[in-house]
């Protein structure tokens, strides 16, 4: 599942304020023109013909702007679409292993199988400093660490590889938070559950050690 927010006012929204604007803008023209001249001002042709040209420039100048900021804001979510895709398909493998019916290590992966640089990536558990980071993980490369049952505030003694799987899971996949950056877009993934960084709850960054 994923969070994705960041809304932008829509078309319609800011042709609407177009409209007012230049809508207010002649009413305060004609006011001002009555207030000065009052019962002497006489209705002028040319004058209004002027004014309705002045008044359909300002309008399109104004409404092009705001079209070249609409489309401007569509082709960012867009990218942060398209980047939030990518990010889906981001996750982190943990594997422990069993030795003498403990836990000796418990090993990270994250494997790039798309098509993206995937940059400044990190693990850490909830509320904990960061366990790994790294600047940049090329497409079809791995990046992985090692951590132990200490680090990640679990016991480590386990019956079996079947038993530390079971212990993984319950207590450090909730917590593990994997933070990453696609195409300029930061992101943060905990327990199935893809946020932009800025949306994320506070368990978004490791705390400093």
């Amino acid at each position: 599942m994923s969070h994705l927010s960041k809304k932008h006012p829509s078309p319609k929204i800011l042709l609407s304020s177009v409209a007012l604007l230049v809508s207010g803008l002649l009413i305060g023209w004609l006011f001002g023109t009555w207030s000065t001249c009052g019962t002497a001002c006489s209705f002028n042709v040319a004058l209004f013909d002027a004014l309705g040209t002045w008044v359909g420039g300002v309008a399109l100048a104004l409404a092009a702007f705001i079209f070249a900021i609409s489309q401007a804001n569509a082709s960012k979510r867009r990218d942060r679409e398209e980047a939030l895709s990518v990010a889906i398909a981001c996750a982190l493998r943990v594997d422990p292993f069993v030795s003498a019916n403990k836990i000796t290590k418990v090993v990270f992966r994250f494997v790039n199988n798309t098509t993206t640089n995937i940059h400044d990536v990190s693990a850490h558990m909830e509320g904990g400093s960061s366990l790994h980071s790294d600047r940049q993980v090329n497409p079809g490369r791995a990046w992985g660490f090692k951590a132990f049952p200490a680090q990640l505030d679990i016991t480590n003694t386990a019956n079996s590889e079947e038993e530390a799987k079971q212990i993984i899971k319950q207590s450090v996949l909730p917590k593990i938070v994997f933070a990453f950056s696609v195409n300029g877009h930061h992101f943060v993934r905990k327990d199935g559950e893809v946020y932009l960084f800025d949306d994320a709850p506070n368990w978004r960054s490791a705390s400093v050690s």
